[in-house]
């Protein structure tokens, strides 16, 4: 019986720049100023940032999860965060 090998497969694109990187302040802050004030979509924020679409949802999700702490768990507060996070003035 022939030995198999394992090849990987080639990928079709490459990786961003900042892919794997470590977030900096001003790239947290640059996508938190996308987000409530330029009204950018997330592949708009990706690319922007040198960054995968999926790094930038992971972020968002870790921004909020961050500002939700300290707070009681109740829809209205939720709803709070959600508000300064998407929207100006908020």
């Amino acid at each position: 019986m022939p030995a198999t090998t394992r090849s990987t497969p080639k990928r079709s694109a490459p990786m961003p720049a900042r892919n794997n990187k470590k977030w900096t302040v001003t790239e947290e802050r640059a996508l938190i100023r996308m987000c409530r004030h330029e009204n950018n979509n997330v592949s708009d924020m990706a690319e922007r940032l040198n960054r995968t679409p999926d790094s930038i949802r992971y972020r968002l999700v870790k921004i909020f999860a961050e500002h939700m702490e300290g707070r009681e768990p109740s829809e209205e507060n939720i709803q709070d965060v959600s508000d300064w996070l998407v929207h100006p003035g908020n």
